[in-house]
């Protein structure tokens, strides 16, 4: 696996990632030997769970490649918006996968997808037409405000769902039904089943995206701020039992309490 994360700095720096997007046909045509995009997709589709890991993460690997591309070149994608639209429903599809790697894998690539909506207007039909975002994100407010929830599978749910939530809010035009779900009464759902222990950066993420667009009340920050100096002191004295630094600790402690609540 290691070889998949370097293999950009491995291959020359002129190499054209959107060579991946080509029909396997057009093959010939490639800079490098390699596996198409579509390619990886029937894998991910049809594919044993090993091949199916390997096959999402050089997806997500060749998608974060050519995003990072157009950053710097503001190339228009050469696709055509079918061709993006069949990689988007596979990936769409394995977002629920047993496999967590997997799901997690197919979710950042429909992130990194929903990024490339600011590069042209054939992105935003694509993304836009989908209906698979507006099930997938109820989905998955279902399974995040049910009581009861383990603690492992709240925090592998809790990541793709919020990094998909915070790339939907990114949109140039957020969805009107977005809006709609993420209303005060999910909101509080969420937070309910929100501990020190399974707070991850991915939620933390989403409420600072949630708050920077006004979807807070006075009543979630101040929940939201206690619960983040809680998972501060947590870290604080886990740290510092592991370093037997008692006097630290306490002074640590204390200060913690003055973090001053937001306004």
């Amino acid at each position: 696996m290691v070889s998949i994360f370097s293999l950009h700095t491995i291959l020359e720096a002129s190499i054209d990632w959107q060579d991946f997007l080509q029909h396997s046909e057009d093959i010939h045509s490639f800079s490098v030997l390699g596996i198409p995009c579509h390619d990886l997709c029937r894998l991910m589709h049809f594919g044993p769970p090993p091949i199916k890991l390997i096959a999402s993460q050089c997806l997500l690997e060749l998608f974060t490649r050519i995003s990072d591309q157009r950053t710097c070149t503001n190339a228009e994608l050469r696709c055509s918006v079918r061709y993006l639209k069949s990689i988007i429903a596979v990936t769409e599809g394995l977002v629920f996968s047993e496999d967590s790697k997997v799901a997690g894998n197919c979710g950042a690539c429909l992130s990194v997808i929903l990024g490339w909506e600011k590069f042209g207007s054939q992105e935003k039909v694509a993304t836009r037409e989908s209906k698979w975002f507006r099930l997938i994100m109820e989905e998955f407010a279902v399974a995040l405000t049910a009581p009861g929830l383990t603690s492992k599978s709240f925090t592998n749910q809790q990541k793709i769902a919020a990094n998909l939530a915070v790339s939907l809010l990114r949109l140039s035009q957020v969805p009107d039904w977005l809006t709609l779900l993420f209303d005060s009464h999910l909101i509080s759902g969420i937070m309910a089943n929100l501990s020190a222990r399974n707070v991850t950066a991915e939620i933390v993420n989403l409420f600072s995206e949630l708050m920077a667009r006004k979807y807070l009340s006075q009543e979630h920050t101040v929940a939201l701020h206690n619960l983040f100096q809680v998972c501060v002191m947590l870290f604080i004295i886990l740290k510092c039992r592991a370093w037997h630094c008692i006097a630290v600790h306490n002074l640590l402690l204390v200060y913690t309490f003055w973090i001053p609540l937001p306004r």
